[in-house]
């Protein structure tokens, strides 16, 4: 069977599984929520404007009358006497993107070769498709693609319900061909850190053979990840898979932690830049998928 072929069946099987269109309808309902919420908590006055569009993307303050003239930059940050750690565009959509990312790219990635052992479909696979690399690499494929495009279906449907609370209770002021540039492309990134994470979520599932365990190892992660990096590894931080996430999705700088002078604790700095960031979560991916095919090629499929 030639590659595109094998690679079109497993998009199909992903496709034809309750998960995947669970989660676009969960998506779709929670996006209704959040903005009639939104829409209703929003009211302008003499000196509020209500819900601002530049929100999606920047929370620094003011009404922004064009986007592309004062779009906050690390320069601009440094100027007005702010910390050198310049987060980016972390307004509502780049805020909830590593969160998104890291819930859709577990819960996609693990559960499809999760699924695989726990129904006992990975041995009727394998008698069509003996190659085991090859069907590595389409599953791998397809966990990426699949987590990335439902975040970024869920993000944009997000920014949707968030603008008629713009357009009729606030103002879409300093809307223009940048912003929505910067949009896209922030919804971009967040679709590809979800799907590093569906590469990383997928091998856990693999090498335990339960997806529940990878969800929860990546979910228990993100909780206790900050408090033991901050008590004990603080020099870690700057190779903190979900810092590094977030700075790429945001275009922001990833953080370190420099001793303060005088030995009165820890300060965080800027580390390195967003694709700096970017390019070492998919160095972590890369790390995780070698290591599911190293199993995957060693281990009796039973």
């Amino acid at each position: 069977m030639s590659f595109v072929r094998l690679l079109g069946s497993e998009l199909e099987r992903f496709l034809a599984r309750r998960m995947a269109r669970g989660l676009v309808l969960a998506v779709l309902g929670i996006g209704v929520l959040v903005g009639v919420l939104v829409f209703i908590n929003s009211n302008p006055g003499p000196r509020e404007s209500g819900f601002r569009a530049t929100e999606l993307l920047s929370s620094w303050g003011g009404d922004i009358a064009d986007w592309s003239e004062e779009r906050p930059t690390r320069e601009t940050w440094s100027r007005y006497g702010w910390s050198e750690l310049y987060p980016g565009l972390d307004g509502i959509v780049g805020g909830i993107g590593m969160t998104v990312a890291l819930l859709f790219g577990g819960i996609v990635g693990a559960s499809f070769l999760g699924a695989e052992y726990r129904y006992g479909t990975i041995e009727q696979v394998l008698l069509w498709e003996p190659r085991r690399h090859r069907l590595m690499i389409a599953k791998y494929l397809v966990a990426f693609i699949g987590s990335a495009l439902i975040t970024m279906f869920a993000i944009a449907c997000f920014a949707a319900a968030l603008w008629p609370a713009a357009v009729w209770k606030g103002t879409t002021a300093g809307v223009d061909g940048r912003f929505w540039l910067d949009l896209l492309s922030v919804i971009g990134r967040t679709g590809i850190v979800a799907g590093l994470f569906g590469v990383i979520a997928a091998t856990v599932a693999l090498v335990t053979k339960h997806t529940t365990a990878a969800i929860l190892g990546m979910l228990g992660y993100n909780i206790a990840a900050q408090i033991v990096i901050l008590a004990w590894l603080q020099r870690f931080l700057r190779w903190d898979p979900l810092q590094n996430a977030a700075a790429f999705i945001t275009e922001g700088d990833a953080p370190k932690l420099v001793k303060q002078h005088g030995g009165g604790g820890w300060e965080e700095a800027a580390s390195h830049g967003y694709l700096s960031a970017g390019a070492l979560v998919a160095l972590y991916a890369v790390a995780f998928a070698a290591v599911g095919f190293v199993v995957f090629r060693r281990r009796d499929v039973a």
